[in-house]
């Protein structure tokens, strides 16, 4: 899942003539996996040069601003990624067809987020433990993308 021009979140494959955001395999950036405790997290920020920030909305949740990403922890391991994109429609559009490719069709909504605006998400449920949210939201500023994904195992031990 390559979601960003910036940052290599996995390797991106061509389908068509368009290069989606994700491929066969669910990689995370540099070296991060999911159930790694904080502590493995926190080494591996350190040594990527990133800042790892608590979060003010939820207290199991860091983020790495430079990178884009907000990374919450269950027991203290690594359970959900988000990645916040500047893209747009477009690129939405062919994310959530690489996805439907893979995983099937999604659940998708179109809602009102008061504050914010209008906001279309996709939900992929995968045969393994994984799910998979695609947004856009459309803003004042223009439209903001964000992906998520959850390794809904880590969470279920609790």
């Amino acid at each position: 899942m390559c979601f960003s021009k910036a940052i290599s979140y996995c390797t991106c494959f061509i389908v068509g003539g368009f290069s989606p955001a994700f491929s066969e395999t669910i990689d995370l950036p540099d070296g991060l996996l999911f159930g790694a405790r904080f502590s493995e997290v926190q080494v591996i920020a350190q040594s990527q040069g990133w800042e790892l920030v608590r979060t003010t909305f939820n207290s199991n949740a860091w983020s790495v601003d430079t990178m884009g990403l907000t990374l919450y922890f269950c027991n203290h391991k690594l359970a959900t990624v988000d990645e916040y994109l500047s893209g747009d429609l477009k690129e939405f559009i062919d994310t959530v067809w690489a996805l439907t490719i893979e995983y099937g069709s999604p659940e998708t909504s179109v809602t009102h987020i008061p504050l914010l605006g209008r906001a279309i998400s996709s939900d992929f449920k995968t045969d393994g433990s994984l799910d998979i949210t695609v947004q856009i939201v459309e803003l004042e500023s223009g439209m903001k993308l964000w992906t998520r994904t959850t390794d809904t195992s880590i969470c279920a031990a609790e």
